[in-house]
């Protein structure tokens, strides 16, 4: 079981803290380059089953180079289709370049991005056609900007959009079928904070905004805002790597939220 991370801040300060968890002592971390050009090169050679953790939003195109002609189908949780037809592959074509290179996709539609109503229909729709495929030719690509009120740039900041726990009844729900799977969004200055596990599965947007109104000046952030906004982020990721790698869930009952 490899997670491989770019090694931002943010990414740095989360893989620290799951590593120290039992749950995932069996899975091995694995930082990339630093260099974006050096890292993509290196998505492009792993092999087998895993998880990348890829930056901010703006870097949401790496997945294209970890997933290309790993999967037969792939499923982007976003809050954007990132669709858009220009001839360099980035941010906000990557999924352009997956079906160009073959592959079948599932986006959102412009439906479920102008409601106001958690993305149900859009889960049901994943849930139906990678249904039909095999193991491992399934790939997942979770952009976080599809959580309300979550630490991303604040130019792709929604107020509606899915549950954090509803990427991990997808994930869990097709299983096997999963070969790849990647994971961003999160602002990557993210500093260390202490992890509380009491706290709940969503961020106040108060909390959001005391978040960023000191991200200038790091070491101004509360450290209880910091504690609550880092313990939701650090769920978010636990959530989605159990259900890929099946580890026992230990913060939430996925069945209960589908």
């Amino acid at each position: 079981m490899q997670v491989y991370y770019s090694p931002t801040q943010t990414n740095r300060v989360l893989v620290s803290k799951m590593k120290d968890m039992p749950k995932f002592r069996n899975v091995i971390f694995l930082p990339l380059a630093e260099d974006q050009i050096e890292r993509v090169g290196q998505l492009s050679r792993i092999e087998g089953r895993a998880a990348f953790l890829w930056g901010d939003g703006e870097s949401h195109h790496e997945s294209h180079f970890f997933t290309r002609d790993r999967a037969k189908l792939k499923i982007n949780l976003d809050h954007h289709t990132d669709c858009e037809d220009v001839r360099f592959i980035s941010y906000f074509n990557h999924m352009t370049a997956s079906r160009n290179s073959g592959m079948e996709i599932v986006v959102p539609s412009m439906g479920d991005l102008s409601s106001d109503l958690p993305h149900y229909t859009f889960l049901c729709r994943a849930m139906g056609i990678g249904a039909r495929f095999g193991p491992n030719e399934v790939a997942i690509t979770l952009d976080l900007d599809v959580i309300p009120h979550f630490p991303v740039l604040p130019k792709w900041m929604f107020t509606h959009g899915l549950d954090i726990e509803q990427p991990a009844v997808l994930i869990h729900f097709l299983g096997e079928r999963i070969g790849r799977l990647d994971l961003g969004g999160t602002v990557e200055w993210m500093p260390d904070f202490t992890f509380n596990p009491n706290v709940g599965l969503s961020i106040d947007p108060a909390d959001l905004i005391l978040f960023f109104g000191s991200h200038s000046d790091r070491t101004s952030i509360d450290p209880g805002v910091l504690s609550r906004v880092g313990s939701v982020v650090l769920k978010a990721y636990i959530l989605t790597l159990e259900a890929f790698f099946d580890l026992p869930v230990s913060i939430v009952e996925p069945h209960a939220y589908f």
